[in-house]
């Protein structure tokens, strides 16, 4: 960690001329729906112009990260140093914002590219440690307990806190979306490490500080025009409220990562060996799963919000929904794979088909777009199936990975013709995860650890099928 010390701020790194600055900004805004990061762009280009002793400037440490996640898209390896350099300006940019904290909303923005990056990167204790200091720091300025979409003027009633009041519509429509920044990039932690989220939401297990009441993000347009409902204050805890007021008008599709993100790091917590989960809890979770499937847009639907109907079949596919297809049915396989009954079963069986049928819809051409989260589930998906087929017969990179685990150990736990059903699933998803290894080369490590031949090898020694997929791997 690089710490602030007063007075010793680095200077810019010589390479980066007002050109290059200029590009990497370009490039990043490219890519930004990729890490959740949403703002209204010409504000937020106004801002960027400000000198950086203006409170309405953007904070260093904001600009900088920017800059190191346009330097990592680049992909030019003449500008590898030049990120290593950016890498460590960061950090001390946010030392210096969490010191001097006079602009906080930039710091947890800032804090969340730079965890986006460690995800890219394969530095998932990293991301670990700065997530929870972003959750922390928005916590700690309310920006979970935003109750409402419509501005309201401050009175001199209005409660102080570490953050200026929002000036309007616009900046409180920012501080939503950055509250759902934060809490997806918590969730994909905490899915990729399987380890407990900060950002829990809602539920009896959750301390009422805690609780998320902030309403789901609609589109930066709808907060600059106004375009908003008192109607509308759905979050966390109404994904399990069935009678909930949900198409009041489509869901936006950040709206719709976060739900899914929630669904399946849910799903992830209650299967947690050694945790008692009620029935109740686990009927509640799964029909909170089924409507969320159930209200999905199609792949090829090219709404931002899913108000445009499904375009024509040869018409590209929609690479976000990708992704948040692909959290609805790895939430589904999660929950239900160590259940076996007729129901689960069934269950799993149509999340496979239809996480593989999401892979076989993609082109080569469409891997390079696709999210970094999707690679969780396609391991999970692919254990599953691995482990069925064995006894019957960590944004969409990581989803795949979760996917693809589960799937292989399914594989793995079936004989016969269910074994070779389940085998073929998890070929399909080992494909796609081979394909985004090209894209996102830290995925690499996670792809040798699904099939674990040093166990299954073991626990299955017989299994063909087993045998397969590990050499596939």
């Amino acid at each position: 960690m690089v710490w602030f010390t007063p007075g010793s701020r680095p200077q810019p790194p010589t390479q980066l001329t007002p050109h290059l600055r200029n590009n990497l900004i370009n490039l990043f805004f490219q890519h930004r729906e990729k890490c959740f990061f949403e703002v209204q762009i010409a504000r937020f280009n106004v801002a960027l112009r400000t000198p950086p002793d203006n409170l309405d400037a953007l904070d260093p440490a904001l600009v900088t990260a920017i800059l190191l996640l346009g330097c990592y898209w680049s992909r030019a390896a003449s500008l590898v140093a030049l990120e290593a350099q950016l890498l460590d300006q960061t950090k001390y940019e946010l030392s210096a914002s969490l010191v001097e904290a006079d602009r906080l909303h930039d710091y947890v923005r800032g804090t969340n590219l730079l965890v986006f990056y460690y995800i890219c990167k394969g530095m998932y204790d990293e991301a670990e440690q700065q997530i929870c200091n972003s959750a922390r720091v928005a916590i700690a300025c309310g920006m979970h307990q935003i109750v409402s979409s419509i501005y309201q003027p401050p009175t001199p009633s209005t409660p102080k806190g570490p953050l200026r009041p929002p000036r309007d519509n616009i900046d409180l429509g920012e501080r939503i979306h950055t509250l759902w920044q934060t809490f997806n990039l918590d969730k994909m932690v905490s899915l990729i490490k399987m380890s407990p989220a900060y950002l829990l939401g809602g539920g009896p297990d959750v301390n009422p500080i805690l609780v998320i009441d902030t309403p789901w993000p609609r589109l930066m347009i709808e907060y600059e025009t106004a375009n908003l409902s008192q109607m509308e204050r759905q979050s966390v805890q109404d994904l399990y409220n069935l009678t909930s007021a949900f198409g009041l008008r489509p869901e936006t599709l950040v709206g719709l990562e976060a739900q899914g993100l929630s669904l399946a790091q849910r799903a992830m917590y209650v299967t947690t060996p050694n945790l008692i989960c009620s029935s109740h809890e686990f009927a509640a979770l799964d029909a909170a799963i089924q409507s969320f499937i159930g209200r999905l847009p199609g792949l090829r639907n090219g709404g931002e919000s899913g108000q445009i109907l499904a375009t024509p079949g040869h018409s590209p596919i929609n690479h976000r929904l990708v992704f948040i297809h692909t959290l609805g049915y790895t939430a589904s396989l999660q929950l239900h794979q160590h259940m076996r009954d007729a129901t689960s079963h069934s269950r799993c069986n149509i999340a496979a088909q239809n996480l593989t049928m999401i892979v076989s819809e993609l082109t080569q051409a469409d891997y390079g777009s696709l999210s970094i989260g999707l690679g969780v589930s396609g391991t999970l998906v692919a254990a599953y199936l691995y482990a069925k087929s064995a006894l019957t017969s960590s944004k969409l990179q990581h989803m795949w990975v979760i996917a693809g685990r589960i799937l292989v150990t399914l594989t793995a736990r079936m004989s016969g013709g269910v074994a070779q059903q389940f085998q073929s699933f998890a070929m399909r998803v080992l494909t796609g995860l081979k394909q985004l290894n090209l894209v996102y080369p830290p995925l690499g490590k996670q792809l040798l650890t699904i099939t674990r031949p040093h166990t299954l090898t073991l626990e299955y020694p017989n299994n063909s099928q087993a045998s397969r997929l590990i050499n596939y791997i």
